[in-house]
């Protein structure tokens, strides 16, 4: 009997090898094309914020089928054994991360919506649990990461009684999960992870199926082998638990890839910015290039200078090896030093990575001034603001609503894991859940800013108690709760409280 089954009390055990089958069809890989696979790795070399890692990969991938591609000569592709400053500017970072704050500044709401109050109660707060368990913040920032650059993200389900009384999540990026596909419906989401044992490398598949999971361990060759040839692996069970949903989630960055709009994947915010990548790394290069020849020259009277051990010749300080000129004594040099300090002026330099960085954004399909690229002055308009703001908030609602249909399945799928793992069952109810998820407005209010709103309105006159309550507090606490919560202000404050359960009569009595 596996770990697994012990743990989890599943009896079904896929015995068999998969050979490709899942629920007894063969389905075929979602085949790249070998742009593609190029266009996946160069886009992880951008995002990997390392300059090494760049010049390795243009100097050793050329791109399948186009020989030009190495004719266009971009800064990565000839500077290689050039000797310049090969330096590379956190612009995809900038990107990245510019794009993970447009939809996770704020807190998320995530509520489900069930009739029985007590009941909507208690599932909300095992799914906070749960949630935090799987630190839900940190986990989503970073699949935002991963899809902005590879186009897709997937989140694979671990359940181990050995590490943890939890479910565990793990995000993978596109270049480490595959999508089996049947007419254009994924059928399985295969995830890739890397071992090394005695010195050779494998790769572990885990296939996530509809309601099976199956383990594949193939060695540097591509050869399938035992999984027992990783001692870590070696108690891994494929499992059918006879249900007819995927079992892992994953999503697109953007609904369709404009390079490869046939492939299922998603497109990555990299798209169309990688030649302005490029061209901002070369002027940060030569950026650096020019303030090393700008480099302030000493001149100085070699006979000041220390000689070796014959007297006969002079030697340079070593700190001053690239920056010291000698002069041959003459009476109008003697014992002097003459200092030359250039003025570096490098706002040619600067004013060119802050175009190509508009472009960049201009070219994603967000405002620069979302960013910081340019000042609004203090005269904008609100109106002409959010103009300016309109091309982000386009953007941001169609990743929002990729993302509001991703995290209802990811949370179903976490409670029924949970349930497998600690009550040894499993659950289809949790697919009839109505999960809500609502993302804060757009450089929405922070907390503080939403009482001192509400307070405003409340003393002068335009709202009461309850609606203030209500506005405040709609997405943190249950219809109850927000009634003991305004019964409470009411109280204190000496004002007469009707519970919505009460009524009034004619004569204005409480019933």
């Amino acid at each position: 009997m596996s770990w697994f089954t012990r743990m989890t009390g599943v009896d079904k055990v896929v015995e068999q090898k998969i050979n490709d089958k899942i629920n007894g069809l063969k389905l075929p890989l979602v085949n790249n094309s070998k742009k593609a696979e190029y266009r996946m790795k160069e886009n992880q070399m951008w995002a990997s914020s390392d300059a090494d890692n760049l010049l390795t990969f243009y100097k050793t991938h050329t791109q399948t089928g186009n020989y030009l591609l190495h004719n266009r000569l971009r800064f990565w592709q000839w500077v290689g054994g050039v000797d310049v400053p090969k330096l590379h500017y956190p612009a995809p970072e900038a990107l990245m991360n510019h794009l993970k704050s447009l939809l996770f500044s704020g807190d998320v709401s995530i509520y489900i919506d069930e009739e029985d109050e007590a009941k909507s109660l208690e599932i909300n707060e095992r799914v906070a649990e749960l949630l935090k368990d799987v630190e839900w913040e940190s986990l989503v920032q970073q699949a935002s990461i991963y899809e902005s650059y590879s186009g897709s993200v997937a989140f694979k389900f671990i359940i181990d009684a050995e590490v943890h009384d939890r479910p565990i999540i793990e995000a993978y990026p596109r270049e480490r999960f595959d999508l089996i596909t049947k007419w254009g419906k994924v059928q399985a989401i295969v995830f890739k992870d890397d071992y090394t044992e005695d010195k050779r490398d494998y790769q572990l598949h885990s296939i996530y199926g509809k309601g099976t999971i199956n383990y594949k361990l193939y060695d540097d060759k591509g050869k399938e082998v035992p999984l027992s040839k990783v001692p870590d692996l070696a108690d891994l069970q494929d499992q059918d638990f006879g249900v007819p949903i995927l079992m892992a989630a994953w999503k697109k960055n953007k609904a369709v890839s404009n390079e490869f709009p046939d492939l299922p994947y998603g497109g990555s915010d990299f798209e169309g910015v990688i030649d302005l990548f490029h061209q901002i790394d070369e002027i940060y290069s030569t950026m650096a290039l020019y303030i090393r020849r700008s480099r302030p020259i000493l001149m100085v009277d070699e006979s000041i200078l220390p000689t070796t051990i014959d007297g006969k010749t002079s030697m340079t300080p070593k700190e001053y090896y690239y920056d010291l000129v000698k002069m041959k004594p003459k009476e109008e040099n003697k014992d002097k030093i003459f200092r030359n300090t250039p003025e570096i002026k490098v706002e040619q330099y600067t004013d060119a990575i802050n175009g190509l960085n508009k472009a960049v954004y201009q070219t994603v399909g967000m405002s620069y001034t979302s960013v910081g690229l340019e000042g609004v002055g203090a005269n904008v308009s609100g109106a002409s603001l959010v103009q300016q703001e309109k091309a982000t908030v386009i953007i941001r609602d169609a990743k929002i609503k990729l993302w509001v249909e991703f995290i209802p399945r990811v949370i179903k799928l976490l409670l029924i894991y949970d349930d497998i793992l600690n009550k040894k069952l499993f659950n289809l109810e949790y697919l009839d859940l109505v999960v809500q998820v609502e993302f804060p407005e757009y450089n929405g209010q922070t907390y503080l800013e939403k009482i001192t709103e509400m307070a405003t309105a409340k003393q002068s006159g335009l709202i009461d108690t309850e609606t203030a309550v209500e506005r405040i507090y709609q997405h943190d606490y249950t219809q109850e709760q927000r009634n003991v919560i305004t019964r409470n202000i009411k109280i204190e404050r000496g004002e007469s409280f009707v519970s919505p359960k009460q009524a009034v009569n004619d004569e204005g009595l409480i019933e």
